[in-house]
């Protein structure tokens, strides 16, 4: 592999129960189908309104400029997108992970727990991985603590420099 270094934040490597990744690939077709019908500003206004991407507990300079970059979408790409490359249409990787040979830093905010959780499972079978959990961070601790994250982003890559 041509990768030297890893940086993972807020990463899953697949659904690991096949009923689960079904469901999970109803629920992307059905949500691609809606992102056609309601078109992407509505879908937009939707999925940074509620749940781990919510963008409400950020300032409206960060919400106006990841609106306007989340706006250049095209509702056929994003329904495309989701369907072809959704978490159920993965498979899952979990097998692989023992396998990373490079160092690997997992980076998770302390407000997901969820992903949280799969991290903490994660870093257990990377050889030489290291979990960083931000602290008074969700599901995007880059918007949530950007000086935090890139901060440690920097720091763990200047190791290997």
């Amino acid at each position: 592999s041509n990768v030297s270094v890893l940086v993972l934040i807020s990463s899953n490597p697949g659904i690991k129960d096949k009923d689960e990744r079904e469901a999970r690939i109803e629920r992307d077709h059905t949500l691609a189908d809606r992102i056609r019908d309601i078109g992407v500003e509505a879908f937009i206004d939707s999925w940074t309104s509620s749940g781990i991407t919510r963008l409400d507990h950020l300032d409206e300079a960060y919400r106006v400029w990841d609106t306007s970059i989340r706006s250049e979408n095209f509702a056929d790409g994003l329904a495309s997108a989701l369907r072809g490359y959704g978490q159920g249409a993965q498979p899952p990787v979990w097998d692989q992970l023992g396998s990373l040979t490079m160092p690997v830093l997992l980076i998770v905010g302390s407000r997901d727990e969820r992903y949280t959780s799969i991290n903490d499972a994660m870093v257990d079978v990377i050889p030489g991985g290291e979990l960083l959990v931000i602290d008074d961070a969700g599901h995007n601790p880059l918007a949530d603590q950007p000086d935090v994250t890139y901060g440690a982003i920097s720091r763990f890559l200047d190791r290997f420099r």
